[in-house]
């Protein structure tokens, strides 16, 4: 049988079939230590013995170690570490049990986005590459979920140009693919989609329904019934709560232009470093004029 969850196999499918009709015969014959020795003679010879009071399998351990380097990829992305993410989500990629085969998606998923958020023109290459090879690998709807975020943050890079306003018509397109992801019963797809929608909703003024949906998300990820409801291991869970975290206090700075930058200048100059201070502030001028921190 298969326990789906986060596709992971039945852990008893290590052991041989044969020692399961000997385990049979001797249950039968009445001799229940001979059978708990067959089958501590027949553990995995890497298993280790547990530690006291760390409750568990070696199976649980093992998945528990998949779930924290899933985290740190995921972090690493969420922290503009793009090549970081990409090294640490690569032993996922490469992960043949297949148990971990959903896993192994979702770390080709989070490569494909750094790749992405690296934003050169070779990178953004790969990252089309790694959705392809991800739309051939699997059909489901996690899967063409995760390639329609892919097409609203192309959509999205697309309004960007340099020195240029935001193009208001694109940037509604991409929010456009992302809101129905949040709409209704919230699962694993809507917790990443609300992190870009939320940031899509900044791009067109639209900080409130921003704040509205990062507190939402955050209060998603404090339930540890919603998380089991959504398949979501804790510490992922951890990582994407810092990246809303992040976001929210991001927030402020989003929708008061210039604020970030002013304060940085301030620092300066508490800090004695007059000629930077003065530099910074100059930029202020230059870049935020109508807003309260021009000149």
């Amino acid at each position: 049988m298969h326990n789906f969850k986060h596709g992971r196999l039945c852990r008893f499918q290590q052991y041989p079939s044969s020692i399961f009709r000997f385990l049979r015969i001797v249950y039968v014959s009445r001799l229940p230590i001979i059978a708990l020795f067959v089958v501590a003679c027949h553990c995995p010879a890497n298993a280790q013995p547990l530690r006291q009071g760390s409750g568990g399998s070696v199976q649980q351990r093992q998945d528990e170690m998949v779930d924290e380097q899933l985290a740190k990829a995921w972090k690493a992305y969420w922290e503009g570490k793009y090549p970081e993410g990409m090294k640490l989500a690569e032993p996922l990629v490469n992960l043949k049990d297949s148990r971990y085969v959903l896993t192994r998606f979702e770390a080709v998923h989070v490569q494909a986005r750094c790749c992405w958020s690296g934003g050169t023109r070779a990178s953004q290459a790969q990252a089309r590459r790694l959705w392809e090879q991800l739309s051939r690998m699997s059909d489901t709807y996690v899967t063409t979920s995760r390639i329609q975020i892919a097409r609203a943050l192309m959509i999205e890079a697309d309004a960007q140009s340099p020195n240029q306003p935001p193009d208001a018509f694109k940037l509604r397109s991409a929010i456009e693919i992302l809101e129905p992801m949040v709409k209704g019963r919230w699962d694993n797809i809507a917790v990443e989609a609300s992190l870009d929608l939320a940031r899509m909703y900044c791009s067109v003024d639209r900080y409130d329904d921003a704040k509205k949906l990062l507190n939402h998300l955050q209060s998603e990820l404090r339930d540890e019934r919603r998380l089991r409801s959504m398949e979501i291991p804790k510490p992922v869970a951890a990582a994407f709560m810092s990246a809303a975290q992040a976001a929210a206090k991001q927030l402020t700075y989003d929708k008061d232009a210039g604020k970030a930058q002013f304060e940085a200048a301030e620092l300066l100059r508490q800090g004695g470093k007059y000629i930077e201070a003065v530099r910074a502030y100059q930029g202020v001028a230059k870049g935020f004029a109508q807003t309260s921190y021009g000149p």
